[in-house]
C-alpha cells in the first residue's frame, strides 16, 4: 500500500518554510520533491498553498505518471520536472523547483552565476535553460529540464526560474537558498560598477572548503533554528 512517509513529510514541510523565509515564496507557486532512494514515487507539496503554508498535513504522494497514491489536494502541474529528474539521475533524492526574485533576473540578463562570492562559486558553472519559460507539464519537457541540468546542482531556467537537486533534502534546499543569495550579491554589484571574479581555480577550491557535506547539513541546521515561529 502507498502511504506517506511522516518523516520525509516532516522534513519537506520544512524545507518549503525555509525557502519561503528565503525569498522563494510566491503566491502558491513552487514545488518541493523529495523520495526515498530508488522509488519510483515521490512526496511533494500540495498545490493551492504558498510554501510558508506547507505543513505535513499538505504532503502528497504521487508517482512518476503524475497520479496522486495518497494525501488530500492537487499535485502540482511541473511534477514532470521531478518525474524526469529523478528517472535520470538515480543518485538525486531532492529536486526544487521555484521562481526566486533575483535569480530570474539574473537567468533573464547575465544568464551566469558570476563567482563574486562563495555562494557564486558554488554555481559559476550551472546551465542556463533556454528552450522554453512555459510551464513544464509534460513527460517531453521535463525530459529537456533533466537533460539540460547536465549532472549540476542547480540550473537557471530563462524567464521562469531554478531547479536544484541533492542527494538529499537537506542539500536540495541549501542549494536554493544559496543559490538566491549568489543572485542577490551579483544584481546588487551590478549597480555598484564592474566586479571582480574569483579564478575558476579559486571558486572550485572554495567548494571543498566551504560547502562540504557537514557544512551542508549544518546550514540547513541554521536555516531551520532560524525559522520564525509558525502563524
Amino acid at each position: 500500500m502507498d502511504t506517506i512517509d511522516s518523516q520525509l513529510a516532516r522534513h519537506l514541510s520544512l524545507a518549503c518554510r525555509i525557502l519561503a523565509d528565503a525569498g522563494h515564496d510566491n503566491f502558491t507557486m513552487g514545488h518541493v520533491t523529495v523520495r526515498k532512494p530508488g522509488a519510483d514515487c515521490m512526496h511533494m507539496n500540495a498545490h493551492d498553498l504558498g510554501l510558508g503554508e506547507i505543513e505535513p498535513a499538505n504532503v502528497l504522494l504521487v508517482d512518476f505518471n503524475g497520479k496522486v497514491l495518497a494525501g488530500a489536494g492537487r499535485k502540482h502541474s511541473e511534477y514532470p520536472i521531478h518525474a524526469e529528474i529523478y528517472k535520470l539521475y538515480p543518485h538525486i533524492n531532492c529536486v526544487v523547483h521555484t521562481h526566486p526574485f533575483y535569480s530570474i533576473i539574473v537567468g533573464a540578463t547575465d544568464g551566469h552565476i558570476k563567482a563574486i562570492s562563495h555562494e557564486g562559486s558554488l554555481f559559476a558553472e550551472i546551465p542556463l535553460f533556454k528552450k522554453t519559460s512555459l510551464l513544464i507539464r509534460s513527460p517531453e519537457s521535463g525530459r529537456s529540464v533533466a537533460d539540460g541540468l547536465k549532472g549540476h546542482r542547480a540550473m537557471l531556467m530563462q524567464n521562469h526560474g531554478i531547479v536544484t537537486v541533492g542527494e538529499s533534502i537537506e542539500e536540495a534546499t541549501v542549494y536554493a537558498v544559496l543559490l538566491e543569495r549568489a543572485a542577490k550579491m551579483q544584481v546588487s554589484a551590478a549597480m555598484a560598477g564592474a566586479v571582480e571574479e574569483s579564478s575558476a581555480h579559486e571558486a572550485a577550491g572554495k567548494q571543498g572548503q566551504v560547502f562540504y557535506p557537514a557544512n551542508i547539513k549544518g546550514f540547513w541546521e541554521f536555516l531551520a533554528r532560524n525559522l520564525p515561529p509558525a502563524i
